[in-house]
């Protein structure tokens, strides 16, 4: 039997339906789940409006198994049927032990939920074990050797995942960006244009939508179009946007990413879809300029063919839509990890030196100011990215590569004009970065 899911586009929390009939536990799980966590458990932490929709559907995948195998959720137990039930899934849908642990811990945390209600449950999970590991001190960008110890819950129901050293299956080729690009042309431009722009500029997609068409409350001043950008004759413009835990983040973005915005997205499509915007989407009763936390421009830049404003995981929808026509795995968040191996690369080039990890400290400097990351450990999985594989096969000249595979799907007077900004961004960025012998120079002294 199928749980439907009743979604509000403005709202983090799916309703679950079984036959007309409002499934109660679960509904008022993932409103404890969203709103107050510590009901459930004291050490869990809020979860974000797309984690929330995939949390719900990893409940219902759960819940709907047990269903069609005629077991209460009450009457389930861990041996004969939850551990059964995650180790069939995983292997018909061949999860890497990082989905089955969330998957897994997604599962217990509802069962956890029941128990905060009093509920008599059967279903008794794997112990958790406090254990203790040794923590580098990887925001010490000088120092390689210090390090400290902490303790953890270990969930001995999870199974072992091996540590991650570089960014290898998180970087695309630019084959496979002109095949993401095409697919999300086709599906919405501008999605397609949010992708370019998120290798353009690196930034993660919450902060992506926060680009306003002229102004913001953080980009009241410093924000222009590409015409106006041109006349003023600046060389970068300062973006300021809310990060992650409310943190301003203030990120230079280049006049490459600035005319894609315009000549892709502004010319061809803005002025109609934000009438739409006007005239329907905000007469609607449930319009909303909200993202989490966070509030969209008023002077609303990204918005879909409908005239709504795109959210974060609208962007996630996108790309898992267009899926079907890749043979690829790829999420919104791999543009941020490829433009930045791209950037490294091009920077090693300019400086004619070879990417190594010892000079993380110098790469790091070079890096945390444009991607905001603080973990030089997040540095050194870039530089062995590099090292991992063979350079060519994504790295040089992107934009000429992705604009000679796209040009059919664009007018030729967006072509043209890209062609002049944007063929050797990253080559023409990298030569602004600093030189690698000041930063030496500086980390010594």
């Amino acid at each position: 039997m199928r749980i439907e899911l009743y979604k509000n586009p403005e709202q983090p929390i799916p309703v679950p339906f079984l036959n007309g009939v409002l499934q109660y536990d679960f509904a008022n799980f993932l409103v404890v789940r969203y709103r107050s966590p510590k009901k459930i458990r004291e050490n869990m932490s809020k979860a974000t409006p797309e984690t929330m929709r995939h949390i719900a559907n990893d409940t219902r995948m759960l819940l709907e198994n047990l269903m069609a195998n005629g077991i209460n959720v009450e009457d389930a137990t861990w041996d004969e049927h939850i551990e059964p039930l995650l180790e069939q899934l995983s292997k018909n849908g061949d999860w890497k032990p990082e989905t089955y642990n969330i998957r897994y811990t997604r599962w217990r945390d509802y069962f956890d939920y029941l128990i905060s209600l009093g509920i008599r449950i059967k279903a008794i999970f794997p112990a958790k074990i406090t254990k203790t590991r040794t923590v580098n001190d990887e925001d010490d960008a000088l120092n390689y050797t210090k390090s400290n110890t902490a303790t953890y819950q270990h969930d001995e129901g999870h199974k072992t995942v091996g540590k991650k050293s570089d960014y290898t299956d998180r970087v695309i080729s630019l084959d496979q960006f002109t095949e993401l690009y095409d697919a999300l042309h086709e599906y919405d431009p501008v999605y397609a244009v949010m992708a370019k722009v998120d290798m353009l500029t690196m930034l993660r997609i919450e902060n992506l939508v926060q680009i306003p068409f002229r102004k913001s409350p953080l980009n009241k001043r410093n924000w222009m179009i590409w015409p106006e950008f041109q006349r003023a004759g600046r060389k970068k413009l300062r973006f300021n946007c809310v990060g992650k835990f409310n943190k301003t983040l203030k990120v230079d973005v280049w006049p490459a990413a600035i005319q894609t915005i315009y000549e892709d997205y502004i010319a061809p499509y803005y002025d109609e879809r934000k009438q739409l915007f006007n005239d329907v989407y905000m007469s609607r009763s449930n319009a909303s300029m909200n993202q989490g936390k966070v509030n969209l421009p008023k002077d609303i830049l990204w918005l879909t063919k409908t005239g709504v404003p795109v959210k974060p995981y609208m962007m996630q929808m996108a790309f898992r839509d267009v899926r079907g026509k890749l043979d690829f795995e790829v999420e919104p968040h791999f543009l941020r990890h490829t433009g930045a191996t791209h950037l490294l690369y091009g920077y090693c080039k300019k400086q004619g030196i070879e990417p190594d990890v010892r000079l993380a400290s110098v790469f790091h400097q070079v890096l945390k100011g444009i991607l905001c990351h603080e973990k030089i450990e997040t540095t050194r999985m870039y530089i062995r990215t590099i090292l991992k594989q063979k350079a060519s096969i994504y790295i040089p000249h992107i934009q000429e590569d992705i604009m000679n595979n796209i040009e059919p799907t664009l007018d030729p007077a967006v072509v043209a004009g890209s062609k002049k900004t944007i063929n050797e961004f990253y080559g023409y960025l990298a030569g602004e970065l600093p030189d690698i012998k000041d930063i030496k120079s500086k980390l010594s002294s």
